[in-house]
């Protein structure tokens, strides 16, 4: 999981730094992060939240009996998640 997270971090990086400017693929990959951006306007929680989101979805489906049902349930949430931060964007972001 944390090899498919170092991946995502370096296409969003990427593609932010190429000066397109958008940020709905960073808000996709990394929903939480992108409500702490919205919400507490602070770098430091998004950095951390950024480097924590897949490895918790990891050990989650890791220690859960029935590992199908807890995954589509993170793939409900996260786009709830993605819906709720992309709405509430920043308006200079969108």
């Amino acid at each position: 999981m944390s090899i498919i997270e170092i991946l995502l971090i370096i296409i969003n990086f990427s593609y932010l730094a190429l000066g397109y400017n958008h940020f709905e693929l960073l808000y996709f990959c990394f929903p939480y992060a992108g409500l702490v951006l919205n919400y507490y306007d602070s770098l430091y929680i998004f950095i951390i939240i950024l480097f924590l989101q897949f490895p918790i979805y990891g050990y989650i489906v890791d220690k859960s009996k029935n590992s199908k049902k807890i995954f589509f349930i993170i793939v409900i949430i996260h786009i709830i998640a993605f819906v709720s931060a992309y709405q509430n964007m920043i308006v200079g972001f969108k």
